[in-house]
């Protein structure tokens, strides 16, 4: 799931962990600057678990997205705040998943944001068979 809002953008990926067998982590960048966001600590990508006690601001180095994959490095705080363990989150994107086009299309435009800027987007297309 994805989609464009007045004040943000989203990318939703659901997957099944130790902590819910329907777990989501959502990924969210603001489509409007705010001028306190670096105050404040929100002028980076929002990240949000199945629930709001897991979520952080800035809890990426990058968040890498391919044709067939997604992959994201979290820093630390993202690794506490999202209960994740590992130096890299690792997402298989089946050929055939419907949406993920237009997410890589809104991740696209997260990249291309001030605050979406650990947001790397690959587009090369599948090899031939």
């Amino acid at each position: 799931m994805c989609g464009l809002e007045n004040a943000y953008s989203w990318v939703s990926l659901r997957f099944s962990s130790p902590l819910d067998a329907n777990d989501v982590l959502h990924i969210l960048c603001s489509r409007v600057a705010d001028p306190d966001g670096p105050v404040l600590g929100t002028s980076d990508l929002y990240f949000e678990r199945f629930n709001q006690a897991y979520c952080c601001y800035g809890g990426a180095d990058e968040v890498r997205a391919t044709r067939s994959s997604m992959q994201i490095l979290p820093k630390e705080k993202g690794r506490e705040a999202l209960a994740f363990e590992g130096t890299e989150i690792w997402f298989e994107i089946p050929p055939d998943l419907g949406g993920y086009e237009e997410a890589l299309g809104i991740l696209q435009q997260m990249a291309d944001h001030e605050d979406g800027n650990s947001v790397v987007v690959d587009l090369t297309p599948h090899p031939s068979p």
